[in-house]
C-alpha cells in the first residue's frame, strides 16, 4: 500500500550531503521555475502523431498492459512527470541540459514521493527535490545527495529511448503524454540553452576537458562500472574496447546500438 509519509518518520540529518555543497551550482532558474507535470494527461498515438514531431525522441515505459510515451519535446520544458503506471508511482525525469532521460519508481520505504525541479545543478546535471523532505536528488543516478534522505536511492525502471513513430508502431494502443500540460509552453521548441552559458559551466567544461556539451553518447555498464562512447563515432564504425575485464564490440545493428562481449582478442 502506498501512503504519504510523515517527514518526521523519515530518519536523517538534514545537513548530510554526499557531494561537496560548494559544487552544487544555481542554474539561474528558481525552484519550480521549471514546473513538473503532476497530473499528466495522455492521448492516443494517432492523435500524438498529428500534434507532435513523429521523429522526435522520448522515453517509453511499458509495465504490464500499459505502454506510455513521454516525448522529449514536452519533457524539456518540465523535466519531471509524476505519474502512476500500472499502479506504480513513477518519476519520469529528463535533464534538458545533458539530454539524459531516466525513469524511477517514486517509492521509498513503501512511501510514495513526488518530485520537482530544484533549479540547482551538479556537474551540469539537474538536481531534483522531493516534496516531503526537500532533499536534493541526482536526476541521473536516482540518489539523494543532500538533505534528510541523503544516501537513499530510487529503483530505476527500464525505459526505451524511441521516436514517437517507433513507439506508435511497436505499441499501437499505447498512450502519449499530451502537450496540454496546464502550462503555457511552446512544445515545438527546446527549452535548454548553451551549457557554457550556465554560471560556471564554461569553467567546468574546460577544467574537465569534456566533449562538446551537446555530444550524444551511448552509456554502458559492466560489473558496476560505467563508460560512455560518442554516438556519432559508433554510427561511423564498430568500436572495440576492453573495459572492466570485458572485450566489447559496440556498433549498429538493425538500426540500434548493439553491445557484444566477445572472447577472442581478434
Amino acid at each position: 500500500k502506498i501512503i504519504t509519509p510523515n517527514p518526521a518518520e523519515l530518519n536523517a540529518d538534514s545537513q548530510k550531503s554526499t557531494i561537496p555543497p560548494e559544487q552544487i551550482t544555481d542554474s539561474g532558474v528558481p525552484q519550480d521555475g521549471i514546473p513538473s507535470i503532476d497530473k499528466p494527461m495522455f492521448v492516443t498515438s494517432v492523435q500524438a502523431l498529428e500534434e507532435l514531431n513523429a521523429a522526435g525522441m522520448g522515453l517509453a515505459v511499458v509495465k504490464g498492459s500499459v505502454a506510455r510515451f513521454y516525448p522529449y519535446q514536452i519533457l524539456t520544458w518540465h523535466e519531471v512527470v509524476n505519474d502512476v503506471v500500472a499502479g506504480t508511482p513513477m518519476a519520469i525525469t529528463y535533464c534538458a541540459l545533458c539530454n539524459v532521460g531516466v525513469v524511477y519508481e517514486a517509492v521509498l520505504q513503501n512511501n510514495a514521493l513526488t518530485f520537482g525541479v530544484s533549479g540547482k545543478l551538479y556537474e551540469l546535471d539537474s538536481l531534483l527535490y522531493d516534496r516531503v523532505t526537500n532533499s536534493l536528488w541526482s536526476q541521473v543516478t536516482g540518489e539523494a545527495v543532500s538533505g534528510k534522505l541523503n544516501g537513499q536511492k530510487l529503483v530505476q525502471v527500464p525505459a526505451l529511448a524511441l521516436s514517437l513513430k517507433e513507439f506508435s508502431t511497436q505499441y499501437p494502443t499505447g498512450e502519449v503524454l499530451s502537450k496540454f500540460t496546464g502550462f503555457g509552453r511552446n512544445h515545438g521548441e527546446r527549452a535548454d540553452g548553451d551549457h557554457a552559458a550556465i554560471k560556471g559551466g564554461d569553467v567546468l567544461i574546460a577544467a574537465k576537458n569534456l566533449w562538446h556539451p551537446k555530444t550524444r553518447v551511448v552509456g554502458i555498464e559492466v560489473a558496476g562500472k560505467f563508460k560512455a562512447y560518442p554516438q556519432d563515432l559508433i554510427e561511423q564504425k564498430t568500436i572495440t574496447d576492453t573495459f572492466a575485464g570485458a572485450n566489447l564490440r559496440i556498433g549498429i545493428g538493425d538500426g540500434k546500438v548493439v553491445v557484444t562481449n566477445y572472447t577472442d582478442p581478434q
